[in-house]
């Protein structure tokens, strides 16, 4: 079937990817990563392959940021993919925040990179967390009327648990307008979102007292 084509297609690519990363040019990766991106919007690609490539997608995004030879091909990329969420196809959303999520999660979970490379990795998604946090904000103002907004609220619940085990600076949670946007979430008990808004908002308060 095409559909178990194209998931070994994708777990190929991230494990050959991973490891055999040094010795690719970085111009070649940076081609790998734009082709996955542009599968990832594909119609024709079932929800498995879909999942496998955005884990494929944040693997080597974070090869990308976390080698200084390789960022300087595309030393914006966090700022590219932020454009995801910009457009007003939700799909777009939903797999900006389904990659975004996931990146966090690289840094524990990855042999790819070595030391330096993952506090560089480390540095450059602190660097961005301002800038996510505007785009959570953005979306955690759709309703969640429709399904489509449900799954992308229940996502950006996910993705902003994950960037919170990162060192957050508590400041920088308060200073936003997501705690309050999340109360207004849990207001609405029968609301099928309010258990994402509730474990987000205990990450939060972990947060603060850690």
């Amino acid at each position: 079937p095409i559909s178990e084509v194209q998931h070994f297609g994708a777990v190929t690519i991230r494990v050959k990817t991973c490891n055999e990363w040094r010795s690719l040019s970085p111009v070649f990766i940076k081609e790998v990563l734009e082709f996955i991106l542009n599968k990832t919007e594909s119609e024709s690609v079932t929800e498995v392959v879909y999942s496998q490539l955005c884990v494929c997608a944040a693997t080597i995004i974070s090869i990308v940021i976390g080698s200084a030879q390789v960022q300087k091909i595309w030393p914006n990329i966090l700022s590219h993919l932020c454009q995801f969420a910009l457009i007003p196809n939700s799909s777009s959303k939903f797999t900006f925040l389904q990659i975004i999520s996931i990146l966090p999660d690289r840094l524990q979970n990855t042999q790819h990179l070595g030391v330096e490379e993952k506090n560089l990795l480390e540095k450059c998604l602190l660097e961005q967390f301002p800038q996510i946090i505007q785009i959570l904000e953005t979306i955690f103002n759709l309703q969640g009327n429709q399904p489509q907004e449900v799954n992308i609220l229940k996502k950006g619940f996910d993705c902003l648990r994950n960037w919170l085990s990162l060192t957050i600076a508590p400041s920088t949670i308060v200073e936003s307008k997501l705690i309050d946007q999340i109360f207004n979430f849990l207001k609405n008990p029968t609301s099928e979102i309010v258990v994402c808004a509730a474990d987000a908002l205990a990450s939060l308060f972990s947060l603060e007292l850690s």
